[in-house]
């Protein structure tokens, strides 16, 4: 269960990530393009090579931002969800442990908040 959620929410990353490389693609294609086109004309310069130039460069470096941006997409999930759901993960095996019978469990305790004292108060009791 815990890496199915994982693989879910870096899924979500990945198609943030992805739209958001696809929106400034087409933008350039049509606006940035065209905006170069328009002032190689203007000053009277062949726009065919160098807007061949320039649209390849800009390509390239789109894919190695979104290559860049997916790799930090996945490593920042997983380092967040990880931390985010470790300690449910300890959670529940300790309540599975508790619901078998085996009352000694302790929940380990890594936060003040009220969850940290309930977790103390439990620790006390048991």
């Amino acid at each position: 269960m815990k890496r199915f959620l994982i693989i879910k929410l870096i899924a979500v990353n990945l198609i943030v990530v992805g739209f958001a490389v696809v929106v400034v693609w087409l933008a350039i294609d049509t606006l940035a393009a065209g905006y170069f086109v328009t002032l190689m004309e203007k000053y009277h310069i062949s726009p065919e090579p160098a807007h061949a130039m320039f649209v390849d460069s800009i390509h390239r470096y789109l894919i190695w931002a979104f290559a860049g941006a997916i790799f930090l997409a996945v490593v920042l999930s997983y380092v967040m969800n990880r931390r985010i759901l470790g300690p449910l993960t300890r959670m529940t095996s300790i309540t599975g442990e508790i619901a078998a019978g085996e009352f000694s469990a302790r929940v380990p305790v890594a936060t003040a908040d009220e969850v940290g004292r309930l977790a103390r108060a439990f620790n006390r009791m048991a």
